[in-house]
C-alpha cells in the first residue's frame, strides 16, 4: 500500500536557483515529515472495505447459516490464532487480517449480523463464502447451469451502498469516507470456475467467459471509485492447480499433466490467463481514472513462493492439505471436528484442501504488504521529468534534490518495514515476562499463579503471567502486530512458533545455579539464561534447520534479552545477605547477558533488546524487608536509596556494556531499554508503593498474593500487583516509553 506524490495547481515562472531551493525543501520536508510520522505510513487508511468470498469471509456465511449446521462453527476450524471458531474458512486469520492489522486497524467486521445498524468506524467486510463474480441468473441463462448459492458481487455492492447510505449520507460524506478508505475488491472470480470444474464441465468453456468474469470485476472496481474511492486493491487468482482438492479430483497418471512444482499444469494456465486479462483491465481503468490508485495483487506470484521453497518457510510438503482424511493429498474427507488434523497448520499451505492456512496467507499478505507482489506504478502527472521543476544553475541542486526525493520515495514505499518488520519475537528472562512457562513446570501442583486473582484484568482468567493482566512482551507483540508470544515449554518438542516464542521463566538468573552455590548461597531455581539459550537452540535446530534458514529466520525476528539479571541480586538481598558482596556479581551478571547477546548474533540475529533493571527500592517487598526510622535512607520518590542506587550501577554497568557490543557489531542493532527511568513514570499513580493483591502489612505486604489474599482496588490506581510484580496498568506505562520513546534508544517502533 503506498502514498502518492500529487502535484496540483498552476505553475508560475520562477528562477533555477528559487525553483532548484524551493524543491528541495519541499522534498526535504516531506521526508522529514514521513520520517516523523509512523502512524500516519501505518495508519494512511481509516477504513478498509472487502468484497470477494470464503477466501477473505470472517463470518458472513456463518451468519447467514443461522441455527443451521456448519463445520465452519466448530474446532478445528480457528485453531491456531482465535483458539476458537470466528467465522473464517480457515484455521487462524486470513488475508484481509493481515492487512488491517499492518494498517494499524481492528480486524474486519462481517457486514451481514449489523447491516442495518452497525457504523463500521474501521470498516467491514462484505465477502460471503461461495459467491461468484458474475450472478447466478448468468450461468443459468447462458449454460443451463445452477450455482449452489446465490450470492454475488452485484449482492455485496448493494449491500454496501445500502450501508453507506446509512452511515455516510450523502454525496459529499460518501466521497469524504470513501476517499481515506481502502477498498479490496477479493480474490473475486475464482468461484465462478471452480463451480465449473469440479462440475466436471467441459474447461475450455471457462475461457469463453473469462472475459465476463473480468468485465464484472472491472465494472465493479468502476462503481466503487464513481462512489469515490480513491485506493483500490483489486487481487488476481490463486494457482488453481496447486489445490489438493484439485489434485485428487483431476489425477492424472501422464506426468507431462502437471509442472515442476507437482501442481496441475492446465489448471495453473488458465488462472495465468485469468490474471493477466484482470492485469489488463487494472491497467485500462487506471488510464481512465488518474486521480485513483488502483493496485493488482499478484497472489498467484506470491502463492508459488511456498508451492516452489517450501522449506524456506517451514512447510513441508505445500500440496497436502492440514485438516482432512486419508486419501490422496490428505483429501477424502470434509474437513470438520471429526476429521484428522495432521499436525501444525503452520507446516502445511493449504487447510481444508481448497482455502489456505494461516501461515500461507501470512506470505501472500507479506508480499502484498512490502510491494513484491503488489503494482502501483507512479501515474504519468507523478512522472514529470526534474526540468518540469526548472533548470538547476548547479549540479550539486539536481543531486541533493535527487537523493531527497530517493528518500522520500523509500519511505513512501516502506510501510511494511514500519509496521511490521519483525516477524518473530524470541525472548528471554524472569517472571518480568514469563507468559506461562513456569504454570507449565508447576504441572498438577498447587500454584497461587493457576488461580484469579492472576489475569483478572485483561484476560479475565489466569494466563500463566504473573501480573493482573498483560506483561511487558504483551504491549510489544501488540505493537508490532504479532500475536502474544507463547511460552515455548508447552510444545518445547513440536511447535512451529510462526510468531516467535517465549523462553523466560519465574525465578530465572544470568548467572548458573553452581557460581552462587561457591559463595554458600542456593537459589530457589535450576533456570539460568544459559538454560533458556540451550532451549532456545534446540528450537532453532527444529523450526529452521540449516545455518541459512536459521539466519533468515532470526534476521527477521526481534530478540528480547530479559529484563534478566534482577533475581541475582534479589534472591540475595531478600535472603538479608550482606549488601555490599552484590557489587562482585554485576560484573559476571552483565558478562553473562553480554555472551549470551553475542551468541544469538553468532546464530544471525539482527536486532535484539536489552532492559536494564527496575528501580528495586521501589518495590513494596524490599520496602517492607527494609524499613528504616531513618529518613536519609530513603529518595523523594519515599524509595529506599540504598536499593536504587544499586540498580542504577547494574544499569549503567550492562548501558557500557551493550555501547562496546555495538563497536563490535556495527551491523545488528542493539538496543538499550532504560526500564529505570520508565519505572518512574509511575509516581503519577496515587501511591506507587502499595501492592494491589496482597496483604495487611506495610505497603500491603503480609500475605501471598492467592486467592484469599485482599484485592485492595482496581489493579488500573496501582503499580505495584503483588508486592514484586508490576499491575498491567504499570507494563504499559514502561512498555510505551520503550515503544515510542524515550526510553530505548532508538524507540523501538523506529528501531527498523
Amino acid at each position: 500500500m503506498e502514498s502518492l506524490i500529487r502535484r496540483h495547481g498552476g505553475r508560475r515562472a520562477v528562477s533555477p536557483s528559487s525553483s532548484a531551493a524551493a524543491a528541495s525543501f519541499i522534498l526535504l520536508l516531506c521526508a522529514v515529515v514521513l520520517l516523523n510520522t509512523h502512524v500516519a505510513l501505518c495508519g494512511c487508511y481509516k477504513r478498509i472495505f472487502s468484497f470477494g468470498d470464503s477466501i477473505i469471509d470472517t463470518g458472513n456465511f456463518v451468519y447467514l447459516t443461522g441455527n443451521g449446521p456448519s463445520q465452519f462453527k466448530e474446532l478445528p476450524y480457528g485453531m491456531t490464532y482465535f483458539n476458537r471458531p470466528s467465522g473464517r474458512i480457515c484455521d487462524g486469520r486470513v488475508l484481509v487480517d493481515f492487512y488491517a492489522q499492518a494498517l494499524n486497524l481492528s480486524l474486519l467486521p462481517p457486514t451481514i449480523p449489523e447491516e442495518g445498524s452497525g457504523q463500521f468506524e474501521n470498516g467491514a467486510n462484505f465477502a460471503v463464502l461461495a459467491s461468484t463474480a458474475l450472478g447466478p441468473d448468468y450461468f443459468k441463462t447462458k449454460y443451463n447451469f445452477s450455482l449452489p448459492v446465490p450470492y454475488c458481487l452485484d449482492s455485496q455492492l448493494a449491500s454496501f451502498k445500502k450501508v453507506l447510505g446509512r452511515i455516510a449520507p450523502g454525496v459529499d460524506a460518501t466521497k469524504s469516507l470513501l476517499g481515506e478508505s481502502l477498498i479490496v475488491m477479493g480474490e473475486i472470480g475464482g468461484n465462478d470456475y471452480n463451480f465449473w470444474f469440479t462440475a466436471r464441465q467441459p474447461r475450455e468453456t471457462a475461457r469463453q467467459y473469462l472475459p465476463d468474469v473480468i468485465g464484472r470485476i472491472g465494472a465493479a472496481v468502476q462503481e466503487v471509485i464513481n462512489l469515490g474511492a480513491k485506493t483500490v486493491l483489486v487481487p488476481g487468482n490463486f494457482p488453481f492447480g496447486c489445490a489438493p482438492e484439485y489434485l485428487q479430483g483431476f489425477q492424472s497418471s501422464n506426468t507431462s499433466d502437471y509442472d515442476a512444482t507437482g501442481c496441475i499444469a492446465w489448471f495453473n494456465d488458465f488462472s495465468r490467463q485469468h490474471n493477466q486479462a484482470l492485469v489488463q483491465e487494472v491497467a485500462r481503468l487506471r488510464s481512465q481514472n488518474p486521480g485513483v490508485t488502483l493496485i493488482y495483487a499478484d497472489y498467484y506470484g506470491a502463492a508459488l513462493e511456498f508451492f516452489k521453497n517450501p522449506k524456506n518457510y517451514g512447510i513441508s510438503d505445500p500440496l497436502l492439505e492440514c485438516c482432512g482424511g486419508d486419501g490422496p493429498y490428505h483429501t477424502g474427507m470434509t474437513c470438520n471436528k471429526t476429521a484428522k488434523v495432521w499436525g501444525s497448520p503452520a507446516n502445511f499451505a493449504s487447510w481444508d484442501g481448497v482455502h489456505m492456512t494461516e501461515k500461507a496467507y501470512s506470505i501472500i499478505a507479506d508480499g502484498v504488504l512490502s510491494k513484491r507482489y503488489a503494482d502501483a506504478p507512479l501515474e504519468a502527472e507523478q512522472q514529470q521529468p526534474l526540468s518540469d521543476m526548472g533548470s538547476f544553475s548547479h549540479q550539486k541542486h539536481s543531486i541533493s534534490v535527487y537523493l531527497v526525493l530517493v528518500s522520500a520515495v523509500l519511505l513512501l514505499n516502506s510501510t511494511l518495514g514500519l509496521c511490521g518488520c519483525y516477524k518473530r519475537i524470541f525472548s528471554f528472562g524472569d517472571s518480568i515476562i514469563d507468559s506461562g512457562n513456569f504454570v507449565h513446570i508447576a504441572g498438577d501442583h498447587p500454584c497461587p499463579f493457576k488461580e484469579p486473582p492472576f489475569g483478572m484484568t485483561y484476560f479475565k482468567h489466569p494466563s500463566g503471567r504473573i501480573s493482573d493482566g498483560r506483561v511487558v512482551i504483551d504491549f510489544y507483540a501488540q505493537a508490532l502486530q504479532l500475536p502474544f508470544v507463547p511460552p515455548s515449554l508447552p510444545e518445547k518438542d513440536r511447535g512451529q512458533f510462526p510468531h516467535g516464542a517465549n523462553f523466560a521463566v519465574l525465578a530465572s538468573t544470568a548467572l548458573p545455579p553452581e557460581y552462587f552455590r561457591r559463595r554458600n548461597h542456593t537459589v530457589p531455581m535450576p533456570f539460568s539464561l544459559a538454560t533458556q539459550l540451550e532451549w532456545f537452540k534446540q528450537t532453532l535446530q527444529r523450526i529452521a534447520p540449516g545455518d541459512a534458514a536459521r539466519r533468515a529466520l532470526l534476521g527477521e525476528s526481534l530478540i528480547l534479552m530479559g529484563e534478566i539479571g534482577g533475581n541475582d541480586y534479589n534472591f540475595w538481598f531478600l535472603d538479608h545477605k550482606p549488601r555490599e558482596v552484590a557489587y562482585q556479581f554485576i560484573p559476571d551478571v552483565v558478562a553473562s547477558i553480554s555472551s549470551t547477546v553475542q551468541e544469538l548474533i553468532g546464530l544471525g540475529a539482527r536486532t535484539i533488546m536489552i532492559p536494564g533493571n527496575f528501580p528495586t527500592g521501589c518495590v513494596p517487598a524490599y520496602l517492607s524487608a527494609y524499613r528504616s526510622g531513618n529518613p536519609a535512607d530513603y529518595d523523594e520518590f519515599r524509595c529506599l536509596r540504598w536499593f536504587n542506587a544499586f540498580s542504577a550501577a547494574h544499569n549503567q554497568a550492562l548501558l557500557n556494556e551493550v555501547s562496546r557490543l555495538k563497536a563490535q557489531h556495527p551491523g545488528v542493532r542493539l538496543i538499550y531499554a532504560d526500564y529505570f527511568g520508565a519505572a518512574l513514570q509511575l509516581f503519577r499513580i496515587n501511591d506507587p508503593l502499595l501492592a494491589c493483591c496482597g496483604g495487611h502489612g506495610p505497603y500491603h505486604t503480609g500475605a501471598t498474593c492467592d486467592r484469599t489474599a485482599t484485592v485492595w482496588g482496581d489493579p488500573g490506581s496501582f503499580a505495584n500487583w503483588d508486592g514484586v510484580h508490576m499491575t498491567e496498568k504499570a507494563y504499559h506505562v514502561i512498555a510505551d516509553g520503550v515503544l515510542n520513546g524515550p526510553f530505548a534508544d532508538p524507540p523501538l517502533l523506529h528501531s527498523c
